[in-house]
């Protein structure tokens, strides 16, 4: 599945998704879009951690578009 993102260096594309986790422990990444269609910044909101998701559910102010 391609995932859209938004690099570092503020190019858009997408990633397969078994590439995601890599990019972003790479540091290539800034943001992802999360089948919901929101955005998520990679340094500052939260993430899963060991399968586990942590953090506030349901902002739609940052709707993938």
């Amino acid at each position: 599945m391609a995932i859209r993102v938004i690099y570092k260096d503020k190019n858009i594309g997408t990633v397969n998704e078994s590439r995601l986790d890599e990019l972003i422990k790479l540091d290539r990444i800034a943001a992802f879009c999360r089948s919901n269609d929101e955005w998520v910044g990679v340094e500052y909101d939260p993430m899963r951690r060991e399968g586990v998701h942590q953090g506030p559910e349901g902002d739609t102010s940052r709707v993938c578009s």
